[in-house]
């Protein structure tokens, strides 16, 4: 299945372009074009009110065949929670989205928080950004990754508990354990194997990693 990569429009990051591959479906939400452009990337599709993007940069775009999807300035959604609702519609299974933090302190909160939205939870949505990953884990989910060794690794509860089947390849292993909302437990936690395992036994939470 096809890839969707969105940029959004948070801290510009000069290692965006690394994530890609060949076969990525590029959206930008409105002013993540501006992003994209500077990796020299031409995105599938511009979403947004158009309110960030030049129009001399529009009107590029729009020569190079890329569609554009205009809706009002005066709207009920962010521009990349549009750009996340035409991925969705588009059945798409595996979502990144890079260029979403450092921004507002507001819409960096929102931005994250996007990922835990309910209609979609099929879709694996990444967000990273420099040297950070993070993703939302579901009941019955699970993930095995590669970061550098020493990475630091936090699990924090979305839902009021979350059972954590096995956490493997970390400092603090944790089986059959259950983390709780508003408490700390799961942070700080760091990579001593080359590979970790994750599986969620139910619940929700948010796997975040700095990598070393």
């Amino acid at each position: 299945m096809q890839r969707y990569v969105i940029f959004a429009n948070g801290r510009f990051d000069p290692k965006a372009a690394e994530w890609l591959e060949p076969n990525d479906f590029i959206i930008c939400a409105d002013g993540g074009t501006l992003h994209a452009q500077k990796l020299d990337i031409v995105p599938d599709v511009i979403i947004g009110d158009m309110d960030s993007i030049p129009e001399p940069v529009l009107e590029e775009m729009k020569n190079q065949g890329v569609a554009i999807i205009r809706h009002p300035v005066n709207k009920d959604k962010t521009d990349l929670e549009l750009a996340l609702d035409y991925a969705t519609e588009q059945h798409a299974t595996e979502i990144l989205i890079l260029t979403a933090l450092g921004g507002r302190l507001d819409q960096s909160f929102a931005n994250i928080l996007l990922l835990t939205r309910e209609n979609q939870p099929k879709t694996q949505i990444q967000i990273r950004n420099e040297n950070v990953l993070i993703q939302v884990m579901t009941e019955h989910q699970s993930l095995t990754l590669n970061p550098p060794l020493n990475s630091q690794l936090s699990l924090l509860p979305i839902s009021e508990n979350v059972h954590i089947k096995t956490l493997s390849g970390v400092k603090w292993l944790l089986k059959d354990e259950t983390l709780e909302r508003g408490q700390t437990r799961g942070i700080s936690n760091s990579t001593t194997n080359e590979t970790i395992d994750l599986q969620i036994g139910q619940g929700i939470c948010m796997l975040v990693i700095e990598f070393a």
